[in-house]
């Protein structure tokens, strides 16, 4: 009888040391225990032990219990927690999902290690598989979530890709029909300049890629170069031809002046010295006409002219009364 009273305490201490021992509750300690305290009520009924015996063996049962009911107790509380995380998780990554219509890599990042949490705590049994579904079908509709977003944001790109390439290739025409030749044209200068700022318009609306603005734009600059440089050679030929027919002119008027002021009027009215002078009055004002003069010294010449004309007039209306 010793022997069995033995065998029963030490399946208590055995039972006892493998809870203590073990993270989470042993599989089959409860139908260990029921067994132990099965044996120790067929012994009472059968009296196999005394008393002292029977009660001892309940007293060493019964801190069993109260072991096993506190690591039930925590491994619920843990498991009441865990649930509690992945909700809290699950909702954190629906709300982001679904509060934009942007597709979110972060969102796809967290949905990829939610959903292998998941299968790992169901692996190890820390995770019921009613839970693991709901988590789950929620998860599947985030995962559709930002399917959808980034379905749109491709078709966006695929959108905006089309309409870079048109606006390219419009821009691209308008410039390549700007012929730059050896004179300057005023008509491209202006095209250049209209085009300049349309690249850049189109670009802000975002009708136009980073890189077509750049090489449109550096396309236009190079030909407003060009055009400019045309330009500038152009204003420097103008100067010089100005200067030119400026001291042209002048020789010309000194030359008028000197043969003007070579008619020296007299105390009487002389019609050679009038045909003369309306001659030269003829001269200036052909010359003048065809640009040989410019109008400074056409009206200094004209009014030396006119000065000796009316001289010639006076004289002629004296010599008549007279």
């Amino acid at each position: 009888m010793g022997q069995k009273w033995r065998s029963i305490d030490e399946a208590i201490v055995s039972l006892r040391s493998e809870i203590e021992q073990s993270e989470h509750l042993p599989k089959g300690c409860w139908k260990k225990i029921k067994d132990i305290r099965e044996s120790i009520d067929r012994a009472e009924e059968e009296k196999l032990f005394s008393r002292a015996r029977i009660l001892k063996l309940k007293q060493h049962l019964h801190p069993v219990y109260r072991l096993i009911i506190e690591k039930r107790r925590q491994e619920q509380e843990a498991y009441k927690k865990r649930v509690q995380e992945l909700e809290a998780a699950v909702k954190e990554v629906t709300e982001r999902s679904f509060a934009s219509e942007q597709p979110d890599k972060v969102v796809l990042e967290k949905l990829k290690n939610l959903r292998l949490k998941l299968r790992e705590l169901v692996d190890d049994k820390k995770l019921g598989i009613k839970e693991f579904r709901k988590f789950i079908v929620e998860l599947r509709r985030v995962s559709e979530n930002e399917e959808r977003k980034f379905k749109a944001y491709r078709e966006a790109l695929e959108e905006k890709r089309r309409r870079w390439e048109q606006n390219e290739k419009e821009l691209s025409e308008s410039v390549e029909s700007i012929k730059i030749g050896i004179e300057p044209n005023p008509e491209n200068w202006q095209k250049l300049l209209y085009l300049r700022e349309e690249i850049k318009n189109r670009y802000r609306r975002g009708d136009l890629g980073p890189q077509a603005r750049r090489r449109l734009a550096d396309l236009v600059n190079r030909l407003l170069d060009q055009e400019r440089t045309l330009r500038e050679a152009a204003q420097h030929e103008a100067a010089i031809q100005k200067k030119v027919k400026k001291e042209t002119s002048r020789k010309r008027a000194a030359s008028f002046k000197t043969r003007v002021n070579n008619i020296s009027i007299g105390l009487a009215f002389s019609q050679n010295q009038w045909n003369e002078l309306v001659s030269i009055q003829r001269e200036v004002i052909k010359l003048k006409n065809e640009g040989g003069l410019l109008q400074e010294d056409f009206r200094d010449i004209m009014d030396q002219i006119n000065e000796k004309l009316d001289t010639l007039r006076k004289l002629k209306g004296l010599t008549a009364g007279t």
